[in-house]
């Protein structure tokens, strides 16, 4: 295999935890790959720690932003950086299994040779989370809703709401295509010529960005994949990234979702809004209920 890789990895704030992701990244049993780490601003210790990990290693290159560009943006400067035939995307609180980005490769390279026409390619992702929270607990009950039909389909978007429900377990069996992919996945560099990551649109928690972009994706003929061998352990963070609070989660979810539908669906916007809001409303009452029931008994 000879096709070099450019990962790219955006932080912000995460000095508490970018050391582990790092290393998984420089021990990687496929070694033709360059780091571009964008930091997008810390105030933290973050780049003390890139700095004495990456000492002498010239594949890592970390650049500093002046200004908070948001996770789209930073992303886009970082894409202009890379020099790799395809890009993959991590994050901060990831650590890759040691033949995650060898899996991806080979399957990127099977595909090529197959004359498929690539998109992106995803690994799984195991989600670990350590607090917990009102947030995360609406979202499990959301996920939980669905989870009959999760263990068919690592991706389901529901054609009422235009909501997308993600399963993307190591369980599942040989590649397979898919509507969406997650935010950590393997595009083509060459598709970045025609095709960027929105800005300034999907604002706060950025929900709807990466999504956008694979849909378009879609429309232009191209196919997205997921690789189940390819594995990442995602540890959820509290704090740093684009953690907030419920509050402003809830906020910036719905504000999101409805650009997300306007932009993508066109005249079906006008009754999917509708479903979105009334799932909404029926997803709270729901979570109440289920929440007032579990309180212990005085």
């Amino acid at each position: 295999m000879c096709c070099k890789v450019s990962i790219i990895l955006p932080t912000y704030n995460r000095g508490f935890i970018i050391g582990d992701c790092l290393k998984s990244v420089i021990t990687q049993t496929y070694d033709n790959w360059e780091l571009i780490i964008a930091d997008d601003g810390s105030n933290d210790n973050t780049e003390d720690i890139i700095k004495g990990l990456s000492k002498n290693n010239q594949k890592i290159i970390y650049y500093k932003n002046s200004q908070n560009l948001g996770l789209p943006g930073n992303r886009n400067k970082a894409i202009k950086e890379a020099s790799g035939h395809v890009v993959f995307f991590i994050e901060d609180d990831m650590v890759l299994r040691a033949d995650c980005l060898e899996n991806l490769v080979k399957t990127y390279e099977l595909l090529s040779k197959q004359g498929e026409k690539i998109g992106a390619i995803c690994p799984s992702l195991i989600t670990q989370i350590s607090y917990n929270t009102s947030q995360r607990g609406v979202l499990n009950h959301v996920r939980d809703s669905r989870n009959d039909d999760l263990e068919k389909s690592p991706c389901i978007i529901d054609k009422k709401t235009g909501l997308i429900y993600r399963n993307f377990s190591p369980k599942f069996n040989g590649i397979i295509i898919v509507e969406d992919c997650h935010s950590c996945s393997l595009y083509p560099k060459e598709i970045f010529e025609k095709i960027q990551y929105p800005e300034n649109i999907y604002t706060g928690n950025y929900i709807g960005e990466e999504s956008e972009m694979n849909i378009r994706l879609r429309k232009m003929g191209y196919n997205l994949y997921f690789q189940p061998k390819a594995v990442m352990n995602h540890f959820v963070q509290e704090n740093g990234g684009c953690r907030l609070p419920l509050y402003k989660w809830s906020y910036y979810f719905i504000r999101n979702h409805s650009l997300f539908l306007a932009r993508n669906y066109s005249y079906k916007f006008v009754y999917m809004e509708s479903f979105f809001l009334f799932y909404i409303l029926r997803t709270v009452v729901s979570f109440s209920f289920l929440s007032l029931n579990k309180q212990p008994k005085k």
